[in-house]
């Protein structure tokens, strides 16, 4: 069997949909520091802390295991104009490298209809295909990676829709859809997962 070493090149990203291409829309980005800014392959959620977050985006708010309840999809730009300062919010630059308004990212939206390419560092096994499972950043690699050993209900946030490399290998690449609440979770106790609630 294979080892596959996962590098800062092991991106979460859109891999299909059911009808057509996975949906992208364009969100601004929200004010952060530096080392929190959204960089391509981030899990996105609406801000919670600005009163303009109906609208603004950040990076997962959680550092290491996606817990957020306002998934809004996977960001396929990064953010190198927003920073603390707000200076990125009103610049022209973002204009003419994001495409509309004011530094506007695109995003792979999270839905059930939406499957995404994502890496995990364990040995692959067939028996993950219809399993929730946990999300969580390699603060190495600076990649979100899939947690196979992570038991904590509350934590999952995908399925595993299939095995893309081969069953046996240490490290490779797998297909999840996130959502919108845990399958074995009543509703009152875990809430919604996506913003958006596909």
């Amino acid at each position: 069997m294979a080892d596959n070493t996962l590098s800062s090149g092991s991106l979460l990203r859109p891999l299909r949909a059911n009808y057509g291409a996975p949906p992208v829309r364009w969100f601004q980005a929200s004010t952060a520091v530096s080392t929190a800014r959204i960089t391509r392959g981030d899990i996105v959620q609406l801000d919670p802390l600005v009163a303009t977050g109906s609208f603004r985006i950040r990076r997962d708010l959680i550092a290491s295991t996606v817990t957020s309840t306002g998934v809004v999809g996977v960001s396929l730009a990064s953010d190198t104009f927003s920073d603390a300062a707000g200076t990125g919010l009103s610049t022209t630059i973002g204009v003419k490298l994001f495409g509309p308004g004011n530094n506007m990212l695109p995003v792979a939206m999270a839905s059930k209809e939406v499957e995404f390419e994502v890496w995990t560092p364990s040995v692959l096994a067939s028996t993950w295909i219809g399993r929730p499972k946990a999300l969580v950043r390699d603060s190495t690699l600076n990649i979100w990676v899939m947690d196979s050993t992570n038991s904590t209900n509350l934590d999952m946030r995908v399925i595993v829709t299939d095995i893309l490399d081969t069953p046996g290998d240490t490290g490779g690449r797998i297909a999840v859809r996130f959502f919108d609440r845990h399958p074995t979770i009543e509703a009152s106790t875990s809430g919604t997962y996506l913003a958006f609630g596909q």
